[in-house]
């Protein structure tokens, strides 16, 4: 079935429920390209979360994340079109415990804030079976039966600012049914996502399953908004004097003295009244071949330096994220070990 459903332009495939044995997920033979990726799984009937990625689509080695109970959230970060992108598959508490329910929707927020962090990005890509509801009118009994979970599934949504698809496409439809006697619905399995969208298609198809088979087609728009410089990085050591080493070319480069310099003894007090004006009142900025002004030579020399605080920038934040990221492996090979100290069994 789930062969079936699949098209060339899936890009992640998020499965839950899934009651397999860990060998045998990763086995799993799927079509166009589309390969198991990332999993957390539960040897109770009721869990497992199985992400599935093209495989040009790398995961960054290390960003794997679970659940504490296992078989409820599997997290990775992914090299998408050059861009990192948080991809989360969770299959929330299906009984009727609220307080589990809460428990498990903060876990995968805490999960996705440490990824976004140790990663530098800003997207992020939830979807599964939430066993939650935003609102009533989700729930074909109209009314929110876990109230903490809900709301924490508002504060997650709100702290990573993350869109609901269904609802963006103006169609909420649900995707969970029950039949028999009382038939029952809810709106529980969904696609959140901080990606900024072009585009965007729903589709809610029906299978054989009580769960429906819910499809995002998306296109990323692209941002235009240029960050401003860091304070911090232009008052730098390292920036300061790149910068007046670019400054000096560019001038040097772009413009010409304005007056030819004097014979004689005036020589010296003309270089060094250039030396202290203002550089607009002894260089001349224009040209008549190429037709550039000042104008255009100050623009030329601002994205110059922009480019240099960016470089600098870029450099620092790249070092801090790896001590970050070495630190988190750390702890988590700590966790690990304290683990397997406390149960042998837990090293396989």
């Amino acid at each position: 079935m789930i062969r079936k459903l699949i098209t060339p332009a899936t890009d992640f495939l998020i499965l839950t429920e899934i009651r397999a044995d860990q060998r045998a997920i990763m086995n799993t033979k799927l079509r166009f390209d589309l390969q198991p990726s990332h999993f957390s799984t539960n040897q109770h009937p009721r869990g497992g979360v199985l992400i599935c990625a093209k495989k040009y689509h790398k995961k960054i080695p290390g960003s794997e994340r679970q659940s504490t109970t296992p078989g409820h959230i599997a997290a990775a970060v992914y090299e998408i079109k050059k861009s990192r992108t948080v991809v989360l598959g969770i299959y929330g508490i299906s009984e009727n415990n609220d307080r589990l329910s809460a428990i498990t929707i903060r876990e995968a927020s805490n999960i996705v804030s440490e990824l976004k962090l140790l990663y530098n990005t800003q997207h992020v890509i939830a979807a599964g079976d939430f066993n939650a509801v935003f609102e009533p009118e989700d729930s074909s009994s109209c009314e929110v039966r876990k109230r903490t979970t809900s709301a924490a599934l508002h504060s997650f949504a709100d702290r990573h600012q993350l869109t609901d698809l269904a609802k963006k496409s103006n169609r909420p439809e649900h995707t969970w049914f029950k039949k028999g006697i009382i038939s029952q619905s809810s709106r529980i399995d969904m696609i959140l996502t901080s990606v900024p969208i072009s585009t965007l298609r729903i589709n809610n198809l029906h299978t054989i399953f009580d769960h429906t088979f819910l499809i995002a087609t998306l296109s990323p728009s692209r941002l235009t908004h240029v960050p401003p410089m860091k304070d911090f990085i232009i008052g730098s050591d390292e920036f300061l004097v790149r910068a007046i080493e670019q400054i000096e070319q560019h001038v040097s480069l772009t413009s010409r003295p304005k007056h030819p310099l004097p014979n004689g003894n005036e020589e010296e007090l003309h270089e060094d009244n250039q030396r202290h004006m203002p550089v607009d009142k002894n260089r001349d900025f224009f040209n008549t071949t190429t037709g550039q002004t000042p104008l255009h030579s100050f623009n030329a020399l601002i994205k110059s330096l922009h480019a240099c605080h960016d470089e600098i920038s870029k450099s620092r934040r790249d070092t801090n994220n790896k001590k970050i990221r070495n630190i988190s492996i750390a702890i988590r090979n700590l966790k690990h070990e304290i683990k397997v100290t406390r149960d042998p069994q837990a090293k396989n």
